[in-house]
This record gives C-alpha cells, structure tokens and sequence, in this order.
C-alpha cells in the first residue's frame, strides 16, 4: 500500500516536476508541454554591427496538444534603424519522437514563417539616388561630379533572415551527459519561396547550478564557413516552477555576423 501511494503521489506531482522545452536560448530542445498546457514566452535581441544597431522581440505561445505534440506560433518585429516594424508571423508545431524519459531524446519541429515578401539575402540600408545627368533639367550636375557614398548594409541570408516567406525546420537532438548537465544539437533547415534550401546548426550545454539556476554556451550558424556563426554564453533562473528568465551575450566568428549580441527572454508556464 505504501509503495502504491508513493507510486500516485510521483505521478500526480509529475506535470509540475516536468521538462517543459524552450529552455536555451538560440538551441530548440526536445521537450514539449504536457497536453492541455502551454508556455508564454518573449524573447529579445539587440545585435550590434557597422551600421545601425538591429533590435527584435519575438513574443509567441506553444500549446500541448496531445502526448508528444504541441503547436505555437511566433511573432517577430524588428528594427534596423528605421523604427520598430512587424517582420514575421510563424505558426508551428513539435513532435517528441522518442520517449520523454529516455536518455536519448528527439523531436522534430517544423513551420512556415509568413513575411513581406523580401527576396533572400536581402540587404537593408539605403541607397541613394544620384540626381544628375540632362534628363534632370539644365541644372542638374553632371553626373561624373557626384562623389559616392559609403552607406553601411548588412545582408540576411543561410539560416538567419528577416522578413521572407519560407519554410523551416529543425531535427533536435538531446540528451543528459549528467544530472546536471545537458547537451542539445539541432539541425536547421531554411526554405525561402522560389530559392534554394539552407543549411545550418545549434548546439548548447546547459548546466545546472542549483535547482532555480543554470549557466551555458550556445552556438548557432550555417553549414558555410562565411556564413553567419555566433557563439553564446549564457544564464537561466526560474525564480517560481512557472516562470524562467533567461540572459545571454554572443559574438560573431565571421563578417556576416554581428559583432555582439544580447539576448533576453521571458516564459510563463500555464
């Protein structure tokens, strides 16, 4: 009788004990939440680079919709020197593969991000057009006299692009090297309309300090040696079951990569 009342009384405080996904900050783990529960998260980000600075918040909600399958959808709005603008709205969803108390776990997540249509690899910045030449009028300089400009650009394309239409995906792998330490890779795959797949990774180890804290290092970028790649350190508190916050500041190890980012972000579980 003992042994069956302590047998209840772990599986009826399982769901609060429970991993519950969302827990790196630039790595996707396995996990997802139990059925008929959710998190509310927002995540933000400044990236600083030649040029202006480039600020995001991306608030969204994943939902357990059954055993080993959720659905959410994210928001994303960003300014890159022009004013705060909407960017991307991305329904998704999350199937946990193998069991959640396996040692080895996996899960696919898959989803389309709705944009505004820019073509991949865009740049943002701005060029100015040069008025000179006859057709402007016979006041118009010449147009040999006009010095160029250096306006400052950056290019979103691989894995990290704003404001596209496309499909993605990751295949998640983790697994618990020990009590407190985790290792979580994924494989990521971006699919912009009317151009080629990209390729890239995440990888992050977290580990636990103590119950309510834990430190990591996260790294994300393309499958392109040029491409974009940062690497991420990184702290999460969860001062209540229910809440976790999460800080992070990474570098870039290419051009195409900022030179520093800070990373922020919130979750409410309900």
């Amino acid at each position: 009788m003992k042994i069956l009342s302590a047998l209840l009384i772990a599986f009826l405080t399982l769901p609060a004990a429970a991993h519950h996904g969302r827990d790196f900050l630039l790595v996707q783990d396995a996990a997802v939440p139990a059925p008929f529960t959710g998190i509310l998260y927002n995540n933000f980000e400044l990236a600083t680079r030649q040029g202006p600075d480039e600020w995001s918040i991306e608030p969204g909600i994943v939902y357990g919709l059954g055993r080993g399958l959720s659905a959410g959808i994210t928001a994303s709005f960003l300014d890159e020197g022009g004013g705060m603008d909407f960017a991307t709205l991305s329904p998704q969803m999350q199937w946990q593969i193998s069991d959640a108390s396996s040692r080895f776990r996996f899960s696919l997540l898959a989803g389309y991000q709705f944009g505004q249509g820019s073509p991949e690899g865009h740049s943002h910045g701005s060029e100015e057009e040069s008025i000179c030449g006859p057709e402007y009028g016979p006041d118009a300089p010449a147009c040999d006299e006009i010095e160029p400009h250096d306006h400052s650009t950056h290019v979103h394309g691989g894995i990290h692009q704003h404001g596209v239409d496309a499909l993605f995906a990751r295949f998640i792998m983790e697994t618990d090297l020990t009590k407190t330490t985790r290792l979580a890779v994924n494989l990521i795959t971006v699919v912009p309309d009317g151009a080629g797949a990209a390729w890239g990774y995440a990888a992050g180890l977290r580990h636990a300090i103590s119950h309510d804290f834990a430190v990591g290092l996260e790294c994300l970028g393309d499958f392109n040696s040029s491409g974009y790649h940062e690497a991420a350190l990184a702290a999460y508190y969860s001062p209540t079951h229910r809440i976790t916050l999460k800080f992070g500041a990474g570098a870039g190890l290419t051009n195409e990569s900022p030179d520093l980012t800070v990373h922020a972000g919130a979750m409410f579980r309900f």
